[in-house]
């Protein structure tokens, strides 16, 4: 499924010839979630089984295109999602797609402790920064 509207923006991609959407996966990073998927098969692997990255990254790309959608994603141009990776941008937890909580509860038992730091505080500095952006744009508009 493509896309079409930036979050940040608000705006329509196929009203612009060169404007991008792409996916920042959050709260979970998605090194965070090949990492936590990974910890999960790497736990069920029996004697004389083996696994590749290749069976890590389909098991990735199925948690993607499920329907339940599990994996946190937000819309953004590409400018914004470098701004973010900076960050210089941020968004609500409400332009978040897709049930991330639901991953983290099915995949709980695999999430090391570094990755839920990892998730509590991006949720926290998101909450954070909404606020501190929205005390910024009442300043500005003085």
């Amino acid at each position: 499924m493509k896309q079409a509207v930036c979050k940040e923006l608000n705006i329509n991609v196929y009203d612009y010839d060169n404007v991008r959407i792409e996916q920042d996966h959050f709260p979970l990073t998605l090194w965070d979630i090949v990492q936590i998927i990974g910890n999960k098969m790497i736990s069920e692997l029996e004697e004389g089984q083996y696994l590749t990255i290749f069976d890590i990254a389909s098991t990735v790309m199925i948690e993607h295109l499920k329907e339940e959608n599990y994996i946190g994603t937000v819309s953004l141009t590409t400018s914004h999602h470098q701004l973010r990776h900076n960050g210089i941008v941020n968004f609500k937890k409400e332009d978040i797609n897709g049930n991330y909580q639901a991953f983290i509860k099915k995949y709980k038992k695999y999430i090391n402790i570094d990755i839920q730091h990892r998730i509590d505080s991006n949720l926290e500095s998101n909450t954070l920064f909404t606020s501190i952006n929205k005390g910024l744009e009442a300043v500005n508009k003085q």
